[in-house]
């Protein structure tokens, strides 16, 4: 055999356990990577459920890049540090699935823990905002309005907490306190239409003429059909 043989013989093992060395690190970080990528979209996704109509939404793709750029290089490198520590003691790892698995599920998991931890505010007014309109469905209105202060405790930047609650009040017959929070969602979200309308009917209903009158010009200027669609919710909602 030749020296050139040789060399080739004995290089051909040497090359075969870096292409398996890279295989490997490839299936672990994708593994990883997947992952920290599904933690992220299962969590937010559920922030998305929970949530069918808050002001704002942007926040949650938002969330869902910056965590994702977080968790996987994080990830990474706790793979790595363990890389390092098993290289220092010679153990060699086995050539299964095992491992790429138990690393998924680890970062499966850790990504779920960090993505509700910082969530968790949305998450927790979700839950309220369901159980709000579940209780208005069933014309429970006055617990319906306790859970959307509940609601607008943990996300006070949301304006739609305020007229939710104060669509309950209005129900309820508590005007005064329909005024007040339907008063905070319009000047919070102006082109609000559903909010501003609803006050539109809670002046009407309180008697206030004069102010009846210059918050109607407001909505003619967004809305020219403004004065109809008061009509028509007076006689949806009060029907």
């Amino acid at each position: 055999m030749t020296q050139a043989q040789n060399a080739q013989a004995e290089s051909t093992p040497t090359n075969r356990r870096i292409l398996n060395y890279h295989l490997t690190k490839l299936r672990t970080d994708g593994a990883i990577i997947s992952g920290a990528v599904l933690s992220v979209a299962a969590t937010l996704g559920t922030v998305v459920l929970l949530h069918e109509n808050v002001n704002g939404f942007w926040i949650v793709p938002a969330t869902a890049v910056a965590l994702t750029a977080a968790l996987v290089p994080t990830t990474v490198c706790v793979r790595e540090i363990f890389r390092r520590k098993r290289a220092q003691l010679s153990i060699q790892p086995a050539n299964s699935s095992v491992r790429p698995l138990a690393l998924f599920a680890f970062s499966l998991v850790f990504g779920m823990l960090v993505t509700a931890g910082v969530s968790k505010n949305t998450l927790e007014s979700g839950v309220y905002y369901q159980i709000g309109q579940r209780q208005l469905e069933q014309q429970d209105y006055l617990a319906a309005a306790e859970t959307f202060s509940k609601f607008i405790s943990v996300a006070p930047q949301h304006s739609i907490g305020y007229y939710k609650r104060g669509f309950a009040m209005y129900k309820a017959g508590q005007l005064d306190l329909a005024y007040a929070d339907l008063k905070v969602a319009i000047d919070r979200q102006p082109r609000d239409w559903n909010s501003r309308v609803l006050f539109l009917g809670t002046l009407d209903r309180l008697g206030r003429a004069d102010e009846l009158k210059s918050e109607l010009g407001r909505a003619e200027q967004l809305n020219p059909n403004a004065r109809r669609s008061l009509n028509q919710l007076l006689e949806s909602v009060d029907g």
